[in-house]
């Protein structure tokens, strides 16, 4: 049950100007749209200030069930709440006001929609009569998100009357639910208002929250269970493969499913399973270096089981895509085939942890394991792990930076890594072990854009919890302004900026070579560093020239409270030429 505050002293109407039926039907539509959200399962709002939104911002802001996150900018907020929604697994819900403030959560509302993250937008606008007459801050707000939100509803005119709040009270208490419904997303609630913009904030009926914890899992039907029971009961030799994911039990379904058949898992970092006290014994980690030489025939598996979203690795894609003669089945939520070489054979569309279990009770009297088959997965993960870290092992580069970092975080710490190369990296070095790490990374639109907000977000949901960002020069030039929040909310992190001066990922694709044009196209050099941007917002800097000195510089900062930015200056030519190198040594020693 909700409980309406007192409003603060401030914000009291003044004596000598009484509330009117226009602000006691708005204060009643706000009051009533913020305790829906409440009963609908949100906790937290991230909202940008603005005059068109004051009434829901005012209700929000009062509500002692919301806690709310207030940002200057609002592409900034917008992913702060994704990286909230990551953590929490639970909606969140974004507010601005009218105009092109709507627009900037679009990139963040993207990837919501691709990763399935729960978010409830709300955006304030101009009412019917002002829109296509050149009002002033007035855009078209009627699904500005296309198909990237999952629902969108916009709500009636706050009037005197019950109908309208009772319109807020049911859209703010079925967003949510629909938000977190399989397959999750954002959903968008439009919200015109007439001024004056002034609520007169009324006492709302208690609700009681429609649910606590995760939504109920989409079940499989018995007889996919059945027939998936029966092709891999005939089948000794194959894999499975786990994508991105933060399902709590998740891993212990997987692993168990994978123990009982004898299938190593290729296992994506954003699953999970790479790290923690579970069983890891069938866990493939090293398999990105790995499948960058040709397998052979005692490698072919005769079926795939996909679990989850697609993974990171360009490498393992191109190995599934090549697998014509295996069954190939996508086990994933409804919405969300994921096969982008549209080689599976068969997809079950329902919840993976739920698919997993069931298969394995279907399974009791399944045969023994092919132990041989994953001693090969195994031997061949060895070599060319011993072949990637011998590369490593001299001086400072952008691989070994992420290497050590991992190795410096404490048990129980969170790492976010940033796209284009930062996350494959992370691929690449991030090995098994029993010592609990959360990965985390935007891994659906796979944007460079708002990571730092996003680390962020995922730091306010884990106080005292030690996290840790790795990400790219150009992508930390891309959200500069999310470091605010570092200040505004008294948050602690360890951000590592990787500055080769432009996109560095480029520099290992064709147009290195055969685009004259490269460098002011692709390379994108710059020539910022961020010793000035860490000052501005507050944070700590460091700038280490060898591998001891960054080693002491983590360590530093993983000991102290606040946000702490080092930056590790390398070379884009340096570290193409580094990683080609290192493939060619994984490949002679898996010939």
């Amino acid at each position: 049950a909700t409980r309406w505050a007192s409003p603060p002293a401030a914000m009291a109407p003044p004596a000598d100007h009484p509330a009117g039926a226009a602000e006691r039907a708005l204060g009643l539509f706000a009051a009533a749209l913020a305790d829906g959200l409440v009963a609908g399962g949100v906790r937290d709002v991230c909202l940008c200030p603005g005059s068109r939104s004051t009434p829901v911002a005012v209700a929000v802001q009062r509500h002692p069930a919301l806690r709310t996150w207030i940002h200057l900018d609002e592409r900034s907020c917008a992913y702060f709440a994704l990286g909230l929604a990551q953590a929490r697994q639970a909606p969140v819900a974004l507010l601005c006001t009218s105009g092109t403030a709507a627009l900037n959560f679009a990139p963040a509302v993207a990837e919501a929609a691709t990763a399935g993250l729960p978010l409830v937008v709300l955006t304030a606008d101009r009412p019917p009569e002002l829109r296509g007459v050149g009002a002033n801050q007035t855009v078209d707000q009627l699904r500005p998100y296309g198909g990237h939100a999952k629902a969108f509803a916009e709500l009636p005119l706050p009037v005197a009357g019950d109908a309208a709040a009772g319109a807020a009270r049911h859209w703010g208490r079925r967003a949510p639910v629909l938000a977190t419904a399989a397959p999750a997303g954002p959903v968008q609630l439009n919200l015109p208002f007439r001024e004056p913009l002034i609520p007169d904030l009324p006492a709302p009926a208690v609700l009681t929250p429609d649910r606590e914890g995760p939504p109920p899992r989409v079940e499989p039907a018995p007889g996919d269970v059945g027939a998936l029971a029966s092709l891999v009961g005939e089948r000794r030799r194959g894999l499975i493969v786990a994508g991105p994911g933060h399902a709590p039990d998740g891993v212990q379904a997987i692993t168990g499913l994978a123990a009982a058949l004898g299938y190593p898992i290729l296992a994506d970092p954003l699953s999970q399973l790479r790290r923690g006290p579970h069983d890891r014994s069938h866990v493939i980690a090293g398999y990105d270096a790995m499948l960058r030489a040709p397998a052979g025939p005692d490698l072919r598996p005769e079926v795939v089981l996909r679990v989850g979203r697609t993974p990171t690795s360009k490498a393992l894609g191109a190995f599934l895509a090549g697998l014509t003669d295996a069954e190939q089945v996508v086990i994933a939520e409804p919405g969300r085939w994921n096969d982008p070489d549209l080689v599976a054979t068969r997809s079950i569309d329902a919840d993976p942890t739920a698919v997993c279990r069931r298969l394995l009770e279907a399974l009791a009297t399944l045969a023994g394991p092919d132990a041989a088959w994953l001693t090969a997965w195994r031997e061949r993960e060895r070599r060319a792990c011993a072949a990637v870290d011998a590369s490593l092992a001299d001086g400072l580069t952008e691989p070994g930076a992420i290497r050590s970092l991992i190795d410096a975080l404490p048990p129980g710490a969170a790492v976010v890594a940033g796209n284009s190369m930062p996350i494959r990296d992370l691929d690449t070095v991030l090995r098994p072990g029993p010592e609990p790490l959360h990965v985390y990374g935007n891994r659906g639109a796979s944007g460079i854009d708002g990571v730092v907000s996003t680390a962020l977000g995922i730091a306010a949901a884990r106080p005292g919890s030690p996290l840790a960002l790795v990400l790219g020069d150009l992508s930390a030039y891309h959200d500069m302004n999310g470091l605010l929040a570092v200040r505004r909310f008294g948050l602690s992190a360890t951000i590592v900026v990787l500055n080769n001066d432009g996109g560095g990922i480029f520099s290992m694709l064709p147009q290195a070579s055969r685009v004259p044009e490269f460098e002011p196209l692709f390379g994108t050099p710059h020539g910022l560093r961020f010793e000035h941007a860490a000052a501005q917002y507050g944070l700590g800097y460091a700038r280490p020239a060898t591998p001891q000195a960054y080693r002491e510089a983590l360590a530093d900062s993983l000991a102290r409270d606040g946000a702490q930015l080092i930056e590790v200056t390398t070379e884009r030519a340096a570290n193409a030429a580094l990683h080609e190198a290192m493939w060619g040594r994984v490949r002679d020693a898996l010939a």
